[in-house]
């Protein structure tokens, strides 16, 4: 998976939401002001952590964006997966083809399986709430 700034972002207002907004809807807008981020762009990101299911938005006066479940239950894995699109771990290196020897195939399927659960055993035991009470 690669890890672009969109990820960043992502968890950055995530951060900022469960420390400045525990008992109240965040707006986007507050929130990319004080990211000095395109409050657009934000809500790009805030559009796909919804359909993730990890925030859910209030409509009307006073509304905004809420964590849809604990934070203990949000992991780095959670919100990387829902703004990223999945890449191959072995980028840069030719996809096999029929032809190609058996051992290059091996490796290629190694790199990309080594590093999904590596990935999966620290991106997916790292939380939110971790995060915030360290």
């Amino acid at each position: 998976m690669k890890i672009t700034n969109k990820s960043k972002y992502a968890v950055l207002a995530l951060l900022d939401m469960a420390h400045n907004y525990k008992d109240k809807p965040a707006r986007v807008w507050d929130i990319a002001k004080k990211q000095e981020l395109s409050p657009y762009y934000l809500d790009q990101i805030f559009c796909k952590l919804r359909q993730a299911g990890i925030i859910r938005t209030i409509k009307g006066p006073g509304g905004g964006a809420v964590f849809a479940k604990p934070l203990k239950k949000i992991t780095l894995l959670d919100i990387f997966k829902s703004v990223e699109k999945f890449t191959n771990y072995a980028d840069g290196m030719p996809k096999p083809t029929k032809d190609d020897a058996r051992e290059y195939k091996q490796l290629y399927k190694a790199i990309n399986g080594t590093c999904g659960i590596i990935e999966k055993d620290i991106l997916s035991k790292t939380t939110l709430e971790a995060i915030v009470s360290s």
